[in-house]
């Protein structure tokens, strides 16, 4: 038996987690061609890149807002970096905060994650916590072991407009 209809690939990332605030866990999807879809009240798609390759999905609860944290890397050539390195991710990497408001979701942020600079002797990551969403710097050591933390800021995210600047 056939039935008509669109194939769907799977999704590159999901997370289930209560975003809009009914009790109820909504799913959350992100695609390889680029869309993360948020199902719930309001649910909404947004479109992230042309195409992603890797992806991972986080949320977020900040003054009772729910943030959508997608870290993403697009098609790109891979880094030759000589040792494994956490500043070592590939070029193009970025992490989208979505927040719904107005009746949909949007983009609110976008920061580049990953390795810094020529070498990648340093590099930002961001992480969703149950406080709110950190960006931190990585800094690697000279001796080869491992890296440093840096930099621990608290990103205050209840009313940044897109684009702003810290």
């Amino acid at each position: 038996m056939l039935v008509a209809g669109a194939a769907h690939a799977a999704p590159l990332a999901t997370v289930t987690d209560d975003v809009d605030g009914d009790g109820v866990a909504e799913t959350i999807e992100l695609g390889a061609d680029g869309v993360v879809h948020i199902a719930g009240k309001p649910g909404g798609e947004v479109k992230l890149a042309a195409a992603i390759t890797r992806g991972r999905l986080a949320v977020t609860h900040y003054r009772g807002k729910a943030y959508v944290v997608a870290q993403i890397t697009g098609m790109t050539t891979a880094v030759t970096t000589p040792r494994a390195s956490p500043t070592a991710a590939a070029p193009g990497g970025e992490a989208v905060i979505l927040s719904a408001g107005g009746g949909s979701w949007r983009e609110l942020l976008r920061v580049p994650i990953g390795g810094v600079g020529l070498d990648h002797d340093y590099g930002i990551e961001v992480d969703a916590t149950p406080d709110g969403i950190t960006l931190n710097q990585l800094l690697e050591r000279t001796d080869g072991r491992g890296f440093y933390l840096v930099i621990i800021l608290l990103v205050i995210i209840a009313e940044i407009k897109p684009y702003s600047v810290f």
